[in-house]
């Protein structure tokens, strides 16, 4: 009815993203959008799609603008932050979230994002403690699945298969996602399990399963053909997605 609506072509486009996992389409829809309002959060969800396709540089690019166009959003800023910690520039992601730790520190995204890189700095001690206050804010099991991998890598073992089991027992009444699940496997180095579990995410097409192709918790299966062969299924085995191991 009226084609110069940006919010529809950026609406469509994360439904494009995240559910149709149509990137050419999404990337367009995107496009479109921001063409429409340049000074606009909507670099934003585009930032992220860049993101899962591996193109880093373009997805910081677009996330720092949507923090020009909206400085006082701190979710946004937290997306930086992500944006950062799928580029493999943990330093730069612990310098700009723990800014934003000093405005806000109860932001649960801010705080997973920040225990991820932490992590992967090896500050498992640092990681482990913000990851426990991210799932004490939250309040639920969401993000467990962070946690029980920090564990894992840390030595933690014990504490990680309880976590585990927690996420396997809510299953059952309700929807975990299995990217969760599938992270502590790949942790506790139980790869036959953790792909089962990838399987399923990709059967349900949960969005945290977009990432697997930048997100180094799962760098220790890239060897395996099975990987290979998710990334195909996602649309991502391309050189539409490059990444470094």
């Amino acid at each position: 009815m009226d084609d110069t609506i940006a919010e529809a072509h950026a609406v469509l486009g994360w439904i494009q993203f995240k559910y149709d996992w149509d990137w050419g389409s999404a990337e367009a829809s995107d496009q479109r959008a921001i063409e429409l309002n340049p000074n606009s959060t909507y670099h934003q969800g585009y930032g992220m799609l860049l993101s899962a396709l591996g193109r880093h540089d373009e997805a910081i690019a677009h996330a720092l603008l949507a923090e020009v166009s909206d400085p006082l959003n701190l979710t946004g800023k937290a997306v930086t932050g992500l944006v950062y910690y799928y580029a493999r520039q943990f330093d730069r992601a612990i310098e700009h979230l723990r800014k934003i730790k000093e405005m806000d520190s109860s932001m649960v995204p801010m705080r997973w994002a920040l225990g991820w890189s932490y992590e992967q700095r090896g500050e498992f001690a640092a990681a482990v403690r913000e990851l426990e206050e991210a799932a004490r804010l939250s309040g639920n099991l969401f993000g467990a699945g962070f946690l029980g991998h920090a564990y894992a890598t840390s030595g933690n073992h014990d504490a990680a298969r309880k976590l585990l089991a927690r996420l396997l027992d809510t299953g059952k009444r309700k929807y975990v996602s299995p990217v969760y699940i599938a992270m502590i496997y790949t942790a506790l180095d139980e790869p036959d399990e953790a792909f089962a579990w990838l399987e399923k995410a990709c059967e349900q097409r949960d969005e945290f399963v977009l990432y697997l192709n930048v997100d180094p918790r799962f760098n220790r299966l890239r060897a395996d053909a099975r990987f290979q062969t998710l990334l195909q299924q996602l649309g991502l085995a391309s050189d539409r997605a490059r990444t470094r191991p």
